[in-house]
């Protein structure tokens, strides 16, 4: 039987109105008002603390569609069938489409594909981008208008964040002052550099505001359902299991089987079928490759292999321009179970994660292993081995994604936050300096306290997304010249803080 949000509203409404003093003779949660025209009914809303906590006098949830005075935001909120909205209405703005909150939320994952197949939210060099659940299918950005964002207008910051598209996003990708999004129906669409025709438009010219694009020979019911990028490439995958491509070909990135000219609509990489999850490398280095995974585990990898590893099916540095199967690199992570749920391989070094949980890495021989956190020393294999355990995590906690980005990488587990590498513009919080060895990120915000979800790693900044408000209110940290992390002015952000409108 269906709840009736109406009475739960009375009856919360009278309970609380009692608490204030609210003469309850009067219809339950109902008010009499005088104004010029006479005395009128005016609904009472119940003043909660936090929307959050609500519960009916009998200990019970709220149901959907209840309608609260949330008092710490100082505003309207109501239940939806995914938790409670972010405010609605607030003592500057009577728009129910107003992106309200203080803090930057990004929806919370769709069951089209895995978790871990999504990215809510995005980072470029110079903008960010995310799906606001506070402002249903629109996404919200912030930083630079040309670099990423899509929003046409002068050169100058975009801040506070602000509407930048009507697409409820299922999953985006930036790197090197772009940006391409998936919504929910399946549908492209891309924004700003478009370097070697990487955005898929047809031709070079570059984009400041978002413009739809298809697949080149795609059937009617293939939708996109996952996008990686590179600095001067593009790739696609789709329901069907197809990877469609667009870009520089020289590099090999296209895995067209070609290394001239540029390829700039998305074209099906015709020797790859039944792939279940695409990934990319670096944002901002071109010395990095794509990889697929097929439903049968096999794994696949194109693009410019620098020193990264895995020499046993990679060979030696150099232009890969069609995909070669590298499954067997991989056999020592999964002789004891798991399979790979998400390999990245970059300038210097590789990373894969297993269903198991473990995180596994390789660099070339001879290349100092700080390239993969593990010190100084000189790698003496070229293959994977399990760095697992100088991630110590607490009993209870478990892996739950990585990220890759320009001789750097971030894990997360369940409450904290593991990283290493180059800190680029303070996006690890060390002052500038390298971090040879993985460390974690302390911060009072989520040490411990609060479910830690996804994660985007890029050339200058680190999002974290969290468990908060049931959907993944965003943590932020690095490089913010352009207001793209969103705070209250241009200062690099130093230590991990939420992102704020």
């Amino acid at each position: 039987m269906k709840k009736n949000a109406l009475l739960v509203l009375i009856f919360i409404s009278s309970f609380y109105a009692a608490q204030v003093g609210i003469n309850t003779q009067n219809p339950q949660g109902v008010l009499d008002i005088k104004n010029k025209g006479g005395i009128k009914n005016g609904l009472v809303l119940p003043v909660v603390d936090d929307a959050n906590n609500t519960v009916t006098p009998s200990g019970s949830t709220a149901a959907e569609s209840t309608l609260v005075y949330d008092q710490t935001g100082q505003c309207i909120r109501v239940k939806t069938g995914t938790g409670w909205s972010n405010c609605l209405i607030d003592q500057s703005n009577v728009s129910i489409t107003a992106l309200g909150s203080t803090f930057w939320v990004a929806s919370s994952f769709s069951t089209l594909t895995e978790p871990l197949m999504q990215k809510k939210f995005s980072g470029t060099q110079y903008a960010t981008v995310f799906s606001n659940a506070a402002d249903k299918d629109y996404s919200t950005g912030a930083g630079y208008p040309a670099y990423g964002l899509g929003v046409p207008g002068p050169a100058v910051a975009v801040s506070p964040a602000k509407r930048v598209y009507k697409s409820n996003i299922l999953t985006v990708s930036g790197s090197y002052q772009s940006s391409i999004m998936i919504n929910t129906d399946g549908k492209i669409f891309v924004t700003g550099v478009n370097s070697n025709g990487k955005l898929g438009t047809g031709n070079l010219s570059n984009l400041d505001t978002w413009q739809e694009v298809t697949l080149t020979g795609a059937t009617a019911d293939e939708k996109a359902i996952q996008v990686q990028m590179s600095p001067y490439a593009s790739i696609i995958l789709t329901n069907k299991g197809y990877v469609y491509s667009a870009g520089g070909n020289v590099y090999g990135q296209t895995g067209l089987g070609t290394v001239n000219g540029n390829t700039t609509s998305f074209t099906k990489i015709p020797s790859l079928s039944n792939v279940k999850s695409i990934w990319g490398g670096d944002d901002v280095d071109a010395n990095d490759m794509f990889t697929a995974i097929t439903n049968d585990n096999k794994i696949y990898a194109w693009g410019i292999y620098s020193n990264a590893g895995l020499s046993s099916s990679l060979g030696t540095n150099g232009v890969k321009s069609t995909p070669i199967e590298i499954t067997s690199s991989f056999a020592a992570a999964t002789a004891s179970g798991g399979v790979v749920k998400k390999v990245m391989i970059g300038n210097n070094g590789s990373f894969a994660l297993l269903s198991n949980g473990t995180i596994w890495a390789a660099q070339s021989v001879g290349i100092s292993k700080s390239y993969i956190g593990l010190g100084t020393s000189a790698s003496t294999s070229s293959e994977l081995q399990n760095i697992t355990n100088y991630i110590t995590m607490a009993a209870g906690e478990k892996i739950v994604d990585f990220d890759f980005s320009d001789n750097g990488g971030a894990i997360i587990t369940n409450h904290y936050v593991w990283r290493f590498g180059v800190d680029t513009a303070y996006r690890f919080s060390n002052a500038g300096g390298q971090i040879m060895t993985w460390a974690k990120l302390n911060s009072e915000i989520y040490d411990g306290d609060i479910i830690l979800t996804s994660l985007d790693l890029d050339y200058s900044g680190l999002l974290i997304g969290t468990g908060l408000e049931n959907s993944n209110r965003i943590i932020v940290c690095g490089y913010n010249a352009y207001r793209q992390l969103g705070t209250t002015n241009n200062d690099n952000i130093l230590t991990p803080t939420y992102g704020r409108y």
